[in-house]
């Protein structure tokens, strides 16, 4: 059961999505992004999964998580700790948009990743890289609702 206040929040931002009228709904393969979009849109609407939205591969548990982020960023060509390089993860996330792009819908929302999205946010900005301090401000819903099971 979620608090009065998470759940209220929660509502608010369902509220406003659905008044959206997306065209489309993608998403990342990855359970919380499907998670996600079927909180917000309910179970009726049509979801298409891309697994180029997947989130920026891991490698093993990294006790500072943050500068492991930042070592990425920094350094979008390589491969660090087994992570995958942010520019892979990057170039996946743009070839997913050219995509959809060519689909010539008015909305369409992506349910992904913070990684991603940020990585994705600073090509559109025509940044060198992405920072710690972007992908620290993405406003991410896993404060909102617990984890999905499985």
């Amino acid at each position: 059961m979620l608090e009065p206040d998470v759940a209220h929040h929660e509502l608010s931002i369902r509220v406003f999505v659905q008044a959206l009228s997306f065209d489309l709904v993608v998403t990342s393969p990855e359970v919380k992004a499907r998670e996600t979009a079927k909180r917000l849109f309910g179970e009726d609407q049509s979801v298409e999964v891309d697994e180029r939205f997947a989130e920026l591969q891991r490698g093993r548990f990294l006790k500072d998580y943050e500068t492991q982020v930042t070592a990425t960023f920094n350094a979008p060509e390589l491969s660090i700790n087994g992570w995958e390089s942010a520019d892979s993860c990057q170039q996946r996330g743009r070839e997913a948009l050219r995509i959809l792009a060519q689909k010539k819908l008015d909305r369409i929302c992506v349910c992904g990743h913070g990684l991603q999205g940020a990585l994705l946010r600073s090509f559109s900005l025509k940044q060198a890289h992405a920072s710690l301090k972007e992908w620290a401000a993405i406003n991410m819903p896993d404060h909102m609702w617990p984890a999905p099971q499985g």
